[in-house]
């Protein structure tokens, strides 16, 4: 479920404490390789430049300027999820860990 803003997350911090028994997996930090060859570089033309990006559960991007980050003070590692023992608060960690879910159902029909 992507968790837009404060409302969202107080819901889902109540919600999860009596349903979800374990931590819940919010998202994930992709990364985009860019390549530009400089010829002006003798021993190493071709400059290989990782860029960040992050996205919601739902796959839509998130800027980490603008969006609302969960009261998290750093995104740094590969998969952010909120940590049960610890009240539902930000982490990050790789993405080598069960984690929770909760999904977001869209009918048709609204």
């Amino acid at each position: 479920m992507p968790i837009k803003d404060s409302g969202m997350m107080a819901f889902v911090a109540a919600w999860a404490s009596k349903a979800v028994p374990m931590d819940i997996w919010v998202g994930l930090k992709a990364q985009t390789v860019s390549y530009t060859y400089d010829d002006n570089q003798p021993i190493n033309p071709l400059i290989e430049e990782f860029l960040p990006s992050f996205s919601y559960a739902d796959g839509t991007t998130f800027d980490p300027a603008t969006g609302y980050q969960l009261g998290a003070t750093k995104l740094a590692g590969d998969c952010l999820f909120l940590k049960q023992s610890s009240g539902f608060s930000v982490m990050d960690s790789k993405c080598n860990k069960l984690k929770g879910f909760i999904c977001q159902w869209a009918s048709k029909y609204f």
